[in-house]
């Protein structure tokens, strides 16, 4: 199970959820995460993370396709993933999209 909080996005099986991850994908191609802090608990693991990257392609947005912007987005998240022995259960993706849309010029801000 996958949820983006931001987006409302979910999903419940692994080929929904690496079609969501193409999407992303074809909008930001040169898309990369930087970790800065991971702590543990359990079948816990959270991340506190900045994704980099430039929007080149269409974006699937929480109002509709937003077009490639040609910009650059610098937009800071966290992920929490659940894990069952070394499989992960659960995703929640925690991005900010009022940063991420106001650096696409999708808002003003």
């Amino acid at each position: 199970v996958y949820t983006e909080t931001g987006t409302q996005r979910r999903v419940e099986n692994v080929e929904d959820y690496l079609q969501l991850l193409q999407g992303w994908k074809q909008a930001i191609p040169d898309a990369r995460g930087t970790v800065h802090k991971a702590v543990s608990q359990g079948n816990t693991v959270v991340l506190e993370l900045t994704w980099v990257g430039t929007q080149t392609g269409p974006m699937q947005t929480p109002n509709g396709i937003l077009p490639a912007s040609g910009k650059e987005i610098r937009v800071p998240a966290a992920a929490w993933f659940t894990f069952d022995g070394e499989m992960v259960q659960e995703v929640h993706h925690y991005l900010d999209v009022l940063t991420l849309l106001q650096q696409l010029g999708a808002l003003s801000g």
